[in-house]
């Protein structure tokens, strides 16, 4: 399994997820490909990026008025 990238007729990006199987059919070796459109896994983990970051600096923010902050299941310790 490998991630790779498509391009459609109107020129836009498709990220995805590439399955090569060998398959014997009738005693011949043949190549299933199978492919997953992950469009929505990416701009989800996307989002998620964005959000941690958001929180990391929200966190860091608050540290620095001396205060202790918990997000996201991680503790930042108040700033020295």
């Amino acid at each position: 399994m490998y991630e790779s990238t498509l391009t459609a007729r109107d020129g836009h990006i498709i990220p995805v997820e590439v399955h090569v199987h060998r398959v014997v059919m009738e005693g011949a070796d043949h190549l299933q490909w199978i492919l997953r459109d992950i469009s929505e896994r990416k701009r989800l983990a996307a989002l998620q990026d964005d959000l941690i970051a958001w929180c990391t600096r929200s966190a860091l923010s608050v540290s620095k008025c001396g205060v202790e902050s918990r997000f996201a299941g991680f503790a930042l310790a108040p700033a020295a």
